[in-house]
C-alpha cells in the first residue's frame, strides 16, 4: 500500500515535467523500487501506465503512449533483474546479510538453485521460476551462481505477459472518453 501511495504522489509530481525528464526519473525510481526485496513489480508496472501514458499522450496519442509505457515497464523489469544479479548477487555473494535475505538454505531456494544450476540454457522449470518465482531472491541467487545474464534475461522475456496487462490497467486511468452520440 505504501508503494502505491508513493507512486501516486510521484505521478502527480512528474506530470508537470517533460516526457524525457519524467521517463528518466521514473526509470531511476522504478529500478530502485525493484532493488528493494519487499517491493512487488505490479505497482511499478501500473504506475508506468498511469504516469508515462499521461505524459506521452500529448506527444504520441493515446495508444502509442500505452505502448511506450509498456516498453519502459518491461525494460525496467529486465534492467532490475540484471542489476540484482550482477550488482548484488555477484558482488555480495559472500555477505551473510544478503545470503540471509535470500534465504539460501530454505527448501524453496534450494530447489531454485537446483533448477538454475542445470546445464541446459532453457528448461520449463528455469523459465517458470524466472517468471513466476520470487524476483529478488531468484535474481540475486543467479548472481551467487555466477550465471550469465543474457540467457536469464531471455528466459525472463515471457514476463511481458504480466507487464503488458498491468501497465495497460494503469494506462486505462488516462483513457480518452468515448464520444457518445445522442
Amino acid at each position: 500500500k505504501v508503494t502505491i501511495l508513493f507512486f501516486s504522489w510521484l505521478s502527480h509530481q512528474l506530470s508537470k515535467v517533460s516526457l524525457v525528464v519524467s521517463t528518466a526519473i521514473f526509470v531511476a525510481v522504478g529500478m530502485t523500487m525493484f532493488l528493494l526485496p519487499p517491493v512487488p513489480g505490479a505497482p511499478v508496472y501500473m504506475a508506468s501506465g498511469v504516469l508515462l501514458t499521461a505524459t506521452a499522450r500529448g506527444q504520441f496519442g493515446y495508444w502509442p503512449a500505452c505502448f511506450y509505457a509498456m516498453g519502459v515497464a518491461f525494460c525496467i523489469k529486465l534492467g532490475a533483474c540484471a542489476l540484482q544479479q550482477k550488482m548484488i548477487g555477484a558482488q555480495l555473494r559472500r555477505s551473510v546479510t544478503i545470503r540471509s535475505a535470500c534465504m539460501v538454505n530454505s527448501p524453496l531456494m534450494r530447489a531454485i538453485k537446483l533448477l538454475m544450476s542445470q546445464k541446459a540454457i532453457y528448461t520449463r522449470g528455469k523459465v517458470a521460476t524466472l517468471v513466476g518465482g520470487p524476483d529478488w531472491p531468484t535474481s540475486v541467487l543467479c548472481g551467487f551462481l555466477k550465471l550469465r545474464v543474457g540467457p536469464l534475461l531471455l528466459g525472463l522475456s515471457p514476463m511481458v505477459v504480466m507487464t503488458v496487462p498491468t501497465t495497460l490497467a494503469g494506462a486505462f486511468f488516462n483513457a480518452p472518453s468515448p464520444a457518445y452520440e445522442t
